[in-house]
């Protein structure tokens, strides 16, 4: 069993774990190195910075103790600890073993590379005990190797087409609902890109809907713009933990029919959504009930083709975290999607579930 945790512990991670750990012994090692998440001595680390100390941690870490052992510890899960030099030990699938045989409920790993989670994997994979493997998408991505799991699940009753593409001549759609300074820093980038239209708008203006509506159609029906860019901005004061919600919320509202509308014409090429929130409200909202992941663009930005029978059926979505990335990586989603091989959506995606 996997349970996926935040990289950087945002969310109810002691007490999701603890209980997925029930008759199981657990493997946690949430690093993530190639997105800047590492683990040392039992702390995470942004970008080399403890996390304690982040944008991401001073909104949302809600005065909790950011040691994750302590956190596990308090949800009724005693941990051991695997320091780094451990990880590196070639000997270190037998001190696991140890720990299982002798009735330990899990152990917190320390990891810097990528080479690392693999080591840990590795070694974990020789257990004959149940596991429950606790991490981010850095110890995911080791896995298939370490126990030989399948490359790709089945997509069960969704259709899509094997491959994305570009729909018709539209503009790259990108939604922006993050607050987080990351992803700011990435979207003033992308504001100058050829052919990018950036507009930003208040709860306010979200809600009243009407002025905010005819700006959208506008940008999206402008015969140079590429790039449309939506983006939010919180009221002064405003708690950036409660607010983003909000704020996701609203853009869905406004996007709603929009996205229904506009990917049925082929007037949206592809779909970038920046947030968590914001990319499930705005799949909820376009329709979309699973993506078929076909790829990344950077590490932790996933590629993939919107699944289901709505009429996004088949467009390409880039959905990113709000604090992923370097400055450059919203154009570099905006570029891959254009890269893409375009086509009518009326002539390209003709399958239908039971044909």
């Amino acid at each position: 069993l996997y349970k996926k945790i935040d990289s950087t512990l945002r969310g109810n991670v002691g007490a999701e774990v603890a209980a997925a750990a029930t008759g199981r012994f657990a493997i946690i090692a949430p690093a993530f190195p190639a997105a800047g998440r590492t683990m040392a001595a039992g702390r995470i680390l942004v970008g080399g910075m403890p996390r304690e100390a982040t944008e991401l941690w001073r909104h949302e870490g809600d005065g909790r103790d950011p040691d994750l052992a302590a956190m596990l510890a308090a949800a009724g899960l005693p941990t051991a600890a695997v320091p780094l030099a451990r990880s590196r030990d070639p000997q270190v699938a037998r001190w696991l073993r140890d720990r299982a045989e002798a009735g330990a409920r899990g152990v917190v790993c320390d990891a810097a590379t990528d080479a690392d989670l693999a080591a840990i994997a590795a070694a974990a994979a020789m257990l004959t005990q149940p596991l429950l493997w606790v991490g981010s998408a850095g110890l995911a991505r080791q896995l298939r190797d370490a126990t030989g799991a399948p490359e790709a699940m089945e997509a069960g009753s969704h259709p899509a087409p094997a491959e994305p593409r570009r729909w018709g001549k539209g503009p790259v759609l990108v939604v922006v609902g993050s607050v987080a300074g990351v992803s700011r820093g990435q979207l003033d980038r992308l504001a100058g890109l050829p052919g990018s239209s950036r507009l930003e708008f208040t709860v306010a203006e979200l809600e009243a809907g009407a002025v905010a509506g005819a700006r959208l159609d506008a940008a999206l029906a402008a015969a140079g713009n590429r790039v449309v860019a939506v983006t939010t901005q919180l009221a002064p004061g405003a708690n950036p933990a409660q607010g983003g919600a909000a704020l996701a919320a609203a853009l869905g509202r406004l996007l709603a029919p929009r996205l229904a509308q506009d990917i049925g014409a082929g007037n949206i090429g592809a779909l970038v959504a920046t947030g968590g929130e914001t990319a499930r409200a705005l799949l909820t909202a376009a329709g979309i009930p699973a993506l078929r992941l076909t790829g990344e663009v950077e590490a932790g930005v996933p590629l993939g083709i919107a699944l289901g029978d709505g009429p996004a059926r088949g467009m390409p979505v880039v959905t990113k975290a709000g604090a992923f990335g370097t400055e450059a990586t919203l154009v570099r989603c905006v570029e891959a999607l254009q890269a893409l091989p375009c086509a009518e959506q009326e002539t390209a995606w003709t399958t239908k579930p039971g044909r």
